[in-house]
């Protein structure tokens, strides 16, 4: 049998002619983001159709196209010859099946509110961001701990070793499952101001305390009875009802 070729025409929509047997729907949502393609960049990908005007592929666009006040023609593809009904059948599944699969790992690179334009709906998005029901339901089920515990120093290399048996202790919460505040990584925001900038120790108290209000529990480490912040940080805790662990052994025996 000859080789099918194709070219592309013009053709009137008026003349156009759905198949019946297409097995091809679309949801509301569907219908939408491809109307928003339409709209936005025409239409980039013509109509297949048979000889005889029969429409093998894009019948949701054809039916989008019909909303469009001023439209009346369109691009369309025409193959050589009359495709028999076996083979127009075949081309109308192909058209519609045979349309590869993502790669995940390259739309992982997209931004998230630019892939939810284009029309990824939220079980996509978890799939190209790796987020599985499990992980959700752990991120949405790990209690809050607090870490509270001296900042200040006297000098740096104190200063140093408050951070390091702060972030330490963050740490050992995260690995006993919890999701855990550490107050010492808020020197990251001082690396990333510019000349012009500055952010005084009351904001990065009142940030501290924002995410206190809303933890689950405290876990106050050894050696803060001089820290004036932990005192108060305590202090709020108190009124808030949480509950205030001395040890990592402590807050796992009751919250884990």
């Amino acid at each position: 049998m000859k080789k099918i070729t194709w070219k592309s025409e013009r053709r009137k929509i008026a003349d156009l002619n759905p198949a019946p047997y297409n097995p091809r729907q679309m949801t509301e949502k569907q219908a939408a983001d491809l109307t928003t393609s339409i709209e936005r960049f025409g239409l980039a990908e013509p109509i297949v159709i048979n000889k005889n005007n029969t429409i093998i592929g894009g019948h949701q666009r054809i039916n989008i196209i019909k909303m469009q006040r001023g439209v009346e023609e369109v691009d369309v593809m025409v193959p050589s010859r009359m495709l028999s009904d076996e083979e127009e059948h075949e081309l109308n599944l192909r058209l519609n099946k045979n349309t590869g699969e993502w790669d995940f790992d390259a739309l992982c690179n997209f931004d998230e509110d630019f892939l939810k334009d284009v029309g990824f709906d939220a079980s996509d998005l978890d799939r190209i961001f790796q987020i599985n029901e499990s992980e959700k339901e752990r991120g949405e089920t790990m209690k809050r701990v607090y870490v509270a515990g001296a900042y200040s120093a006297n000098n740096v290399i104190a200063i140093l070793d408050n951070m390091r048996r702060g972030m330490k202790a963050s740490t050992w919460v995260l690995l006993a499952g919890f999701a855990p505040f550490c107050p010492w990584t808020n020197f990251h925001f001082q690396l990333m101001l510019r000349e012009d900038e500055r952010l005084s120790v009351e904001d990065y108290y009142a940030y501290s305390v924002a995410w206190l209000r809303v933890s689950d529990a405290v876990l106050l480490l050894p050696h803060s009875e001089n820290s004036h912040g932990t005192q108060e940080e305590l202090r709020i805790a108190r009124e808030l009802g949480l509950p205030i662990y001395q040890s990592i052994e402590q807050l796992v025996e009751a919250e884990g």
